[in-house]
């Protein structure tokens, strides 16, 4: 995916020429590469528009004045899209469908609901007896760091919410205790942190980092438990939004779910994200 890089800088008096460097690998002063581009003397600004999304970049702007050149600082630059997209085990955007940008399959026991989310269309579940699963994988056993989170609205209901194993004995990242209160538990109803929850969407996130569980509401820590041991599904098939047997009595919307393993992106009070997750 092609994206753009603008650059501004301050530049005292008046020179020859100037010269754009940029490079995938951290520039050598003492040898430096082709510059990517020639630029006018009484240039402040310049557009790279053959930039690609989700890669790193090195820049630096030279100088030319009688012949002899001085170059800027270097500059590392990120291109957008997701720096952890490596460790993204499960990325969902709901607009219409279950389609998981990882290629991961999650299949539904009947026909899915869509309504108004925060980014475009939101998962809506006004049908307890909806069913959503993929299958058991080594990707949702947590040995270390990780963050769940996503979007998600309360309009009804208690029991599970979010993804956990086939019966209450696994990780349930998020039960509902009430429209305006929740818990995190794992391994046959151990609490590991209470939550208040907001009416409306809000952004629910929870991670790990050194063995530390955080939980936040819309960017603001709830809580915090130590908890080293591994989290996540054992056997039998992983739920969204329900459950196995009884326990699928929540009901709401969900938006744009994101599972990533390896990686706490939170550990202290945040921002929370104003735009769909970046699939790459």
């Amino acid at each position: 995916m092609t994206n753009r890089l603008e650059l501004n800088w301050k530049l005292d008096g008046f020179v020859d020429e100037q010269r754009y460097y940029c490079s995938e690998t951290p520039i050598d002063l003492e040898n430096l590469p082709v510059p990517k581009a020639i630029i006018a003397g009484d240039a402040r600004t310049y557009t790279d528009t053959a930039i690609e999304v989700g890669k790193t970049y090195y820049v630096a702007v030279g100088s030319v004045n009688g012949g002899i050149e001085k170059v800027s600082q270097e500059l590392e630059i990120y291109a957008g899209g997701d720096p952890h997209w490596d460790k993204v085990v499960a990325l969902l955007h709901f607009n219409g469908n279950l389609t998981d940008a990882t290629g991961r399959v999650w299949s539904a026991n009947q026909s899915l609901q869509f309504a108004p989310g925060v980014f475009g269309e939101a998962l809506l579940r006004s049908n307890t007896s909806l069913i959503i699963t993929t299958p058991a994988s080594s990707d949702f056993l947590f040995d270390g760091d990780f963050t769940i989170e996503a979007f998600l609205k309360n309009t009804g209901g208690t029991n599970p919410l979010f993804v956990y194993g086939n019966n209450q004995n696994e990780f349930i990242p998020l039960y509902l205790d009430s429209a305006t209160s929740g818990r995190v538990f794992v391994k046959g109803n151990n609490l590991i942190v209470g939550i208040s929850l907001p009416s409306g969407f809000f952004h629910y996130a929870l991670t790990r980092k050194d063995g530390v569980v955080r939980a936040f509401v819309d960017g603001v820590m709830q809580g915090t438990a130590n908890y080293g041991d591994t989290l996540g599904i054992t056997a039998g098939d992983i739920y969204l939004c329900s459950g196995n047997g009884y326990y699928h009595l929540w009901t709401g919307q969900i938006d744009e779910l994101r599972i990533t393993k390896g990686v706490a992106r939170y550990t202290a009070d945040f921002t929370p994200p104003d735009a769909p997750f970046p699939s790459l």
